[in-house]
């Protein structure tokens, strides 16, 4: 399996690439790559770099550039996830899942009944580094984005929310009769969608008045009561597929 690495244009400097930071302690200690050996490098803007290891030093990896492409986005149209913060196996489990697919971000909700109710307490570093390392398995041109938790009521003025061409649709089990797809036909001109999942306990009455003052709308997904692990799936499929 190739060994990707994302970069900025500004580690590229006449045909080479300088890698620093943690990569430089996974190309040498845990690849255990040497001078010569070849990887890939990536921008965000979907190019991709063959390299070969040049020198490897204390704290900097220098490659010698041999090719390039660029490959175009896979979804065109921005998806994203508005999350109430779930158990810690169950977030690592769905960054796997929602970077293959090719979701956007993933913003994290304080909730009333969310399983951490406290902004510091949620490791934002460590999920950061999980969708990472997740993009660069599933050959993702781009990197999903996790953003810091707010709280629910803040999510009002959500930058991610002002666009008048997002579809912002919410699971929510006392919903009976509308679905997503109808979510999605209530617009003339899409320019993305956003979906928000709960807890394993729901979206209270209260915290469906603030969503619904932020333009989601309640939407039933299925007939039975779902695990957040399948609510996320099966909310985010139904976003994506009409998109893509």
């Amino acid at each position: 399996m190739p060994h990707f690495f994302y970069i900025t244009p500004e580690q590229i400097k006449d045909r080479t690439i300088r890698i620093t930071g943690g990569d430089v302690h996974h190309i040498r200690n845990v690849l255990r790559m040497q001078t010569g050996d070849s990887l890939f490098c990536r921008l965000y803007d979907g190019t991709i770099y063959t390299a070969q290891i040049s020198e490897i030093g204390h704290d900097t990896v220098f490659l010698s550039i041999t090719g390039s492409e660029k490959k175009e986005r896979t979804v065109e149209k921005k998806v994203g996830l508005f999350l109430s913060v779930p158990k810690t196996h169950t977030l690592k489990a769905l960054i796997n899942q929602l970077s293959e697919i090719g979701t956007e971000f993933i913003q994290l909700v304080i909730t009333e009944r969310s399983q951490i109710k406290k902004k510091d307490l949620v490791n934002v570093q460590r999920y950061r580094r999980i969708a990472k390392e997740s993009c660069k398995l599933c050959g993702r041109n781009d990197e999903m984005k996790i953003f810091d938790p707010i709280l629910i009521s803040e999510i009002g003025v959500h930058p991610e929310l002002s666009d008048e061409g997002i579809v912002k649709a919410a699971a929510w089990e006392h919903e009976r009769d509308t679905g997503i797809e109808d979510a999605l036909r209530e617009k003339t001109t899409i320019s993305g969608a956003v979906g928000f999942i709960g807890p394993e306990g729901g979206i209270t009455h209260d915290e469906m008045a603030i969503l619904s003052a932020a333009g989601f709308i309640p939407v039933r997904i299925s007939g039975h009561i779902l695990s957040v692990e399948t609510a996320v799936l099966i909310t985010m499929i139904q976003l994506l597929s009409p998109l893509v």
